[in-house]
C-alpha cells in the first residue's frame, strides 16, 4: 500500500505509475468496443494520455454512451476486483495468467512505441511473479496493484475533473447526453470514491 500511494502522491513515479491507469483506461473502452461488435485497429499511449481506435461505422446510442463512459471507470472497478480477489482468496497464478493473457492481446493492439513499452515492461513483472514468485509474493503483488489502480483511477479523475478538456470523454458524454461535464465528473468521482472504500475494506480487514 505504501508504495503505492507513493506512486501516486509523488509526481515523478506518478508520470510512470499514471501510464498503467491511461493503459487500464484504454482497455475499457477495448472491451466495451468489442462487447459491441467492433474490431479495434490500435491502442495508442503517448505522454498526454491514449485513444483506441476501432473500425469504423456510426455506434449505437447507448453502445455508444457505455464505451465512452467506461475509460476513467474502468481503473477503479478493476482496482476493487482485484482486491476482492486477494480478500476471497482467488488463485493467484491464475489471476496473473489472465492478466497477462489481457495484456498480450493489447500488444497485438498497440499502435505506437510507447504504448508497445509500457506494454511489454508491465507484461514482463506479470511474467515474472507469475513464474517466479512465491504464492505470498504474488498475492502481494495483486494486493499492491489493486491499491495502485484505486487510488490512480481516483487521482486521474481528480485531474481531470479539474480540467476536462474539448476532446475528453466527458465531453463527449455531454455531447451524447446533453448532460453538463459537471456530473459526469460527479459520477466518475463517486465511483472512484466508492471503489477505493470497498476496496480498502477488503484488503485491509
Amino acid at each position: 500500500m505504501a508504495l503505492a500511494i507513493l506512486a501516486v502522491v509523488v509526481d515523478p513515479l506518478w508520470l510512470r505509475a499514471g501510464r498503467l491507469i491511461t493503459l487500464v483506461h484504454e482497455t475499457g473502452h477495448t472491451l466495451t468496443l468489442l462487447l459491441s461488435g467492433r474490431w479495434i485497429k490500435e491502442i495508442v499511449l503517448n505522454r498526454s494520455g491514449g485513444h483506441t481506435a476501432h473500425d469504423g461505422g456510426k455506434l449505437f446510442w447507448p453502445a455508444d454512451v457505455l464505451i465512452t463512459f467506461t475509460g476513467y471507470a474502468a481503473p477503479p472497478i478493476a482496482g476493487l476486483f482485484l482486491a476482492l480477489g486477494v480478500s476471497y482468496g482467488w488463485n493467484p497464478r491464475t489471476v496473473l495468467a489472465t492478466l497477462l493473457i489481457l495484456l498480450v492481446g493489447a500488444v497485438l493492439l498497440h499502435g505506437n512505441w510507447l504504448g508497445l513499452a509500457v506494454m511489454v515492461a508491465i507484461g514482463l513483472v506479470f511474467a515474472f511473479f507469475l513464474w517466479q514468485a512465491a504464492p505470498a509474493a504474488q498475492i502481494g503483488m495483486l494486493g499492491g496493484l489493486a491499491w495502485l489502480l484505486l487510488l490512480g483511477g481516483l487521482r486521474r479523475t481528480v485531474e481531470i475533473a479539474g480540467r476536462p478538456t474539448a476532446n475528453s470523454d466527458m465531453s463527449r458524454l455531454t455531447s451524447l447526453t446533453s448532460l453538463h461535464q459537471n456530473v459526469w465528473a460527479v459520477i466518475y468521482l463517486t465511483i472512484a470514491i466508492a471503489t477505493l472504500v470497498s476496496g480498502a475494506r477488503a484488503l485491509l480487514y
